[in-house]
């Protein structure tokens, strides 16, 4: 545990999730209500978020296969990349074919994503203390997934509108996926010193 949070990789990893977390749990608070705002029936509004959510099970496949051939590195960011358009995406959509765009455009992103991410760690810091880690990476995301949604209530309620709360979110969503890149696999300690014994 104590050689994971002294990597580089482990906070990267954390925050880069956390990026994309703050990204899905915006559009489950908000997503309907921007819509129906934006001049979508209720129950349009409420169809497509369910569309979103069963494009994303099925991305799931496609993120697993995806990271299994490319880095996954680049595969976390193109595809955490995706979710944050679609969040931008959606702060245009005032119809039911813009909608379902953004559906199709975040489900992919969201869905494909995650598989990726949760192969990483696995990858990165297997072994006895795999839990604790899982847990105490949890800790960015979950604040992230508090934060954006509070804020994106704020400037809806400043504004009267989610464009620019959602094109925010986008941005730091964006710009969170970009580090994945840096996430190298890393070098434990021991591993390092037996090398260098070498």
């Amino acid at each position: 545990l104590r050689e994971a949070l002294m990597s580089k990789a482990f906070w990267i990893l954390a925050f880069g999730h956390g990026s994309s977390v703050l990204l899905t749990s915006t559009m489950m608070i908000h997503l309907i209500l921007a819509l129906k705002a934006q001049g979508l029936p209720l129950g349009q509004a409420a169809t497509v978020w369910g569309i979103t959510m069963g494009i994303g099970g099925l991305a799931k496949l496609i993120g697993g296969f995806v990271g299994d051939h490319v880095s996954k590195r680049v595969a976390a960011c193109a595809f955490g990349c995706l979710q944050a358009v679609g969040v931008a995406f959606a702060g245009f959509a005032d119809t039911l074919f813009l909608a379902l765009t953004f559906a199709v455009v975040f489900g992919l992103g969201y869905g494909a994503r995650a598989p990726i991410t949760h192969a990483m760690r696995g990858e990165y810091f297997a072994g006895k203390s795999f839990g604790k880690i899982m847990g105490i990476s949890a800790v960015p995301m979950t604040l992230c997934s508090m934060i954006a949604p509070i804020a994106a209530g704020v400037f809806y309620d400043r504004s009267g509108n989610y464009m620019t709360a959602f094109i925010l979110i986008a941005v730091t969503g964006f710009a969170g996926s970009l580090i994945f890149l840096l996430a190298k696999k890393p070098v434990p300690p021991s591993m390092m010193q037996t090398r260098m014994a070498d």
